[in-house]
């Protein structure tokens, strides 16, 4: 049998059927009315804030030292990274213990599956949203809107410290690292110092450049007076009219700065004022005071680096700029009951159409016949 396909054909049906219609839509309709009036109304409250910039916490930018102009809010990554902690486990469990959320919510602590359970009730309350100008809207929604705000906050202010507490322990790592680096050029700078005080005793040397220059002009002094004293002496040892005693003056004199001159070159290491034992001394020397003076120089830049760096450890910088406090919200944001009137009338409404034509459609075959063929 051909069922044409026409407006008649299906509004026919639809208008004897017109009551059954009506009383299914409206049987929907009164069911959704009450049980949405049974449905408990639920509270958003939402704290708004921006994410900090990294540059915040960084000593150079810190303390006016960078070349780099400092960021003061963060890019998309730093947004992304904050919201991953923001659903972290860590967050939840917060929550939990900070709110007493086991026994706000009566959680069966038996049950094995409680805390999962727990966390999805939480998963499904908490929400996280991205505004268009890159801020962060944290909500949470509950019964009770009083509760709601609270927990909003202290989900915001939980989330301010483990972001900074995480920039913290990168910098405290980088602390650790300058502490142990400190301890262990003190130690060197310690070990260049001994070994150049045993080389002064050794050398018998304090000063290597008054030394140097006294050494240099006792030589030329010597080598003065003993040129002079020779020629005074050879011009005068065969003169007559000279009296002995004066010519042995002279001579012994002569002697003296021989001897002097001697000692001043020689490389005997006992002497105490040798110039070649000096110089040999003195280059031994003036290579571990600038071995000592560099390490002290690198001490004194990596002590000053650490000053800063602690500094920027303590200092309280927050990881989030707030812009807006989660308020007790006063209207609810669900149950949407006058939606689910109007959905339950339409649905009702449609579906009772499409029961009806089914069943006028498929009741004109000759089942009979069709099960026995």
């Amino acid at each position: 049998m051909e069922v044409k396909p026409n407006m008649e054909n299906i509004l026919k049906p639809l208008y004897r059927h017109r009551k059954k219609i009506g009383i299914i839509t409206a049987v929907a309709v009164i069911l959704t009315i009450i049980i949405s009036l049974t449905l408990p109304n639920y509270y958003k409250a939402t704290t708004i804030f921006y994410v900090a910039s990294p540059d915040l916490s960084k000593p150079e930018h810190l303390f006016g030292k960078s070349q780099k102009d400092t960021e003061y809010f963060g890019d998309e990554s730093d947004v992304e990274r904050v919201m991953t902690l923001a659903r972290s486990g860590a967050m939840y469990q917060y929550l939990i213990d900070s709110m007493d959320l086991i026994n706000y919510y009566d959680a069966d602590t038996s049950n094995p599956n409680a805390k999962f359970r727990l966390y999805k009730k939480i998963e499904k309350r908490f929400t996280l949203l991205k505004t268009p100008s890159d801020a962060i809207e944290l909500s949470f929604e509950d019964k009770d809107p009083a509760f709601a705000a609270k927990v909003a906050n202290g989900a915001r202010q939980k989330l301010d410290d483990i972001t900074g507490s995480l920039m913290k322990e990168k910098l405290l790592s980088v602390i650790t690292a300058f502490q142990s680096n400190l301890v262990q050029k003190m130690d060197s700078l310690s070990t260049i110092s001994d070994s150049l005080q045993q080389l002064r005793s050794r050398y018998n040397i304090i000063n290597t450049a008054s030394q140097s220059e006294m050494l240099a002009s006792m030589l030329t002094e010597t080598e003065s007076k003993l040129t002079r004293e020779s020629a005074k002496f050879d011009a005068l040892k065969d003169a007559k009219n000279v009296k002995r005693d004066t010519i042995e003056l002279i001579g012994a004199t002569v002697s003296g700065l021989i001897k002097e001159l001697e000692m001043l070159k020689s490389k005997d290491q006992t002497s105490g004022i040798s110039l070649d034992r000096f110089n040999e001394g003195r280059i031994l020397i003036e290579l571990m005071e600038a071995r000592f003076y560099s390490a002290r120089e690198y001490l004194g830049y990596d002590a000053e680096r650490l000053k800063i760096l602690t500094a920027a450890y303590e200092a309280q910088i927050p990881s989030l700029h707030l812009v807006e406090v989660a308020e007790v919200p006063l209207m609810k944001s669900r149950p949407k009951r006058s939606i689910y009137v109007i959905m339950a009338l339409l649905m009702s409404f449609i579906f009772s159409c499409l029961g009806i034509l089914i069943f006028e459609t498929y009741k004109q075959f000759d089942w009979k016949s069709i099960t026995e063929n």
